[in-house]
């Protein structure tokens, strides 16, 4: 996504600069996110009964996407499966819409419960969202998904080795992998909301 915004307004920009023209993009909008993955995410989240759901699933054109139990299957379909799927152009993509929906996703999925409807989760939430600010979305979500978890569902699935002779298997080996720039983001930002 950073390449075609790059590509659409002639220049290079830096991560924080793309952030703050997504935004503005973003806000001038009217707020609307990737509103449908988010639902998409949210509902595979929630529904854990029934004929329809494969909770083992694998998926031959891309194994990385496959999954062998609930709690898999949930976040494959949300932050697991863009974190590590590579798609078509043999990158991840994984930009600030995907970000926002499957955070979103995520952590209104863990608010719904049998006392709280969604339609109440999603209101609580956004309106927590708004008060709190950007950072609330990420830091409820780290709450709920420790980054370690989270780092150790990423690297089981991908190719990835002590790239940067550290002798630690973590999310710095993804640095240089052009491939897996959209993953490394993705970890170094929630990593930002991992340490006390």
């Amino acid at each position: 996504m950073e390449k075609t915004m790059e590509d659409g307004i002639g220049e290079v920009l830096e991560d924080d600069d793309y952030l703050k023209l997504y935004k503005k993009i973003f806000y001038a909008v009217g707020e609307k996110g990737d509103f449908s993955h988010m639902l998409y995410t949210v509902s595979a989240n929630l529904i854990d009964e029934g004929n329809e759901v494969e909770n083992k699933w694998f998926n031959v054109g891309a194994p990385e996407t496959s999954w062998s139990n609930i709690e898999q299957r949930k976040d494959v379909v949300g932050w697991l499966g863009d974190a590590v799927y590579d798609g078509d152009e043999y990158r991840t993509s994984f930009g600030m819409d995907d970000y926002i929906a499957d955070l979103d996703a995520d952590n209104i999925a863990y608010m719904t419960t049998n006392e709280k409807s969604l339609v109440e989760a999603m209101n609580e939430y956004y309106d927590e969202l708004q008060k709190a600010g950007d950072e609330y979305r990420t830091e409820i979500f780290v709450k709920n998904n420790t980054f370690e978890e989270i780092e150790k569902a990423v690297l089981e699935r991908l190719p990835v080795y002590d790239n940067n002779g550290d002798g630690n298997l973590n999310y710095k080996d993804l640095e240089k992998i052009d491939k897996y720039k959209d993953t490394y983001d993705f970890l170094k930002r929630l990593k930002l909301y991992s340490e006390p």
